[in-house]
């Protein structure tokens, strides 16, 4: 992740997998695993799968939350304080059309009280779709979510594969992952 701390007290966060980096060095993933990059347009996407023996995503006919499959970042506001107003990404799904996902954010490490940032039933095949939570500081839809001295803002997105089936093939791509906010 990039800190941009330059002048008039805002930050920006920005955390890409659009490079040859799998996730960025702040990113954890949890049950899902990296797969092959993608190319959509003229960009090149890294993606993730499910971690388990095959890479089959399980039955899941509502397209679900699963508790134990996320991709977690974590933006430390050390040595200040932050507000955050504004927390945006892309995704997408590959390898087949119905991807589901949910996003959430806390301010606990042990993502406890976790707020909604949205919510994907169903996807189209490698069309990225725009997910947001809040807006400019100046806009009356901000955040204005503190994240105190030593403490952490952590992100989660939950990809779920919505089908009768089991599958195999199928893949979660996340991109353009940015905090905005700030400096207090």
């Amino acid at each position: 992740m990039a800190y941009d701390f330059g002048g008039g007290g805002s930050f920006s966060v920005a955390a890409t997998s659009t490079s040859e980096d799998v996730v960025p060095a702040e990113t954890r993933l949890n049950g899902l695993i990296k797969s092959s990059n993608k190319t959509i347009g003229t960009e090149t996407y890294a993606r993730v799968t499910i971690d388990n023996p095959g890479n089959v995503w399980p039955v899941n006919d509502t397209g679900a939350k699963m508790n134990d499959v996320y991709i977690e970042y974590e933006i430390p506001a050390s040595g200040i304080d932050l507000t955050v107003n504004e927390i945006s990404f892309d995704c997408c799904s590959s390898g087949g059309s119905y991807m589901a996902w949910s996003a959430y954010y806390s301010t606990n490490e042990d993502f406890s009280n976790p707020e909604p940032i949205c919510e994907m039933k169903t996807a189209q095949k490698e069309v990225l779709c725009s997910n947001s939570a809040g807006g400019s500081k100046n806009s009356s839809d901000a955040l204005g979510l503190p994240v105190e001295n030593g403490k952490s803002l952590y992100i989660r997105v939950y990809p779920a594969y919505k089908d009768t089936k089991e599958n195999a093939g199928r893949t979660f791509i996340i991109s353009n992952v940015l905090v905005k906010g700030l400096i207090q």
